[in-house]
């Protein structure tokens, strides 16, 4: 049956179509926001204008804070020559992008390490089955939706324990698809979205990865959104 941690693919679609959703507008982001665009300012030898700070924070909007303000020290070191301009809201959304891949990336390479430590012999025995059986479930779900050639392909891949294989997902249920099946009241088997959407960071970052390679705002991206970590 469907369960609390899960919602039908069809409405969280349909959330993402709705429009674009800002990251908390808290105190203390909006302080550090107007910190670091009053220090690019500087750098720039450019007068601050409210307005065009307004700007700036609705472009930022759905970016964590620790990145924008990465990308901001990036900025103020790349552009300072004598024929330089202040950075447009796009360049500063690029790199801060750029900065957030960069924490996810990073966070993803330690995480076999980090998983080493508290998995001991049984653990590992209920994760790879709990692999095993996600595997299945979204092969099952593939070939469903048409992507028959796509679940051979995968069906063939060897499965490694997260300890040993840096490329393990970070979800066993979804096996990092973000689709689970479940099943409504009437028997019919349903595409859901699985409950690890808001913290999944290879799922995050495969998101950011595609705005960038398509040139686009990273725009939805439910709950958590593109997360608030600092790098390792």
């Amino acid at each position: 049956m469907i369960g609390a941690g899960t919602r039908p693919l069809v409405v969280g679609i349909a959330s993402r179509i709705g429009g674009r959703r800002a990251m908390p507008e808290t105190a203390d982001r909006k302080l550090r926001l107007e910190a670091s665009y009053h220090r690019l300012c500087a750098a720039f030898r450019t007068k601050p204008d409210t307005q065009e700070f307004l700007t700036y924070a609705e472009t930022l909007a759905d970016l964590p804070i620790e990145a924008i303000e990465r990308a901001e020290r990036r900025l103020r070191r790349e552009g300072t020559g004598p024929r330089q301009f202040f950075p447009a809201s796009p360049m500063w959304y690029q790199r801060a992008l750029e900065e957030q891949i960069k924490v996810l990336r990073a966070g993803l390479a330690a995480a076999p390490a980090q998983r080493r430590l508290v998995a001991g012999p049984a653990e590992r025995a209920t994760q790879l089955t709990a692999i095993r059986r996600a595997r299945a479930k979204a092969l099952s779900l593939l070939k469903r939706l048409g992507f028959s050639e796509l679940a051979a392909r995968w069906a063939q891949g060897p499965i490694h324990h997260p300890a040993d294989d840096p490329h393990a997902p970070e979800c066993f249920n979804c096996d990092d698809t973000g689709l689970v099946l479940g099943t409504r009241q009437d028997g019919a088997r349903i595409a859901l979205q699985c409950a690890c959407i808001p913290t999944n960071r290879r799922l995050q970052l495969r998101h950011l990865e595609h705005a960038m390679a398509e040139g686009r705002p990273a725009l939805e991206f439910p709950a958590r959104r593109l997360g608030s970590q600092s790098p390792p």
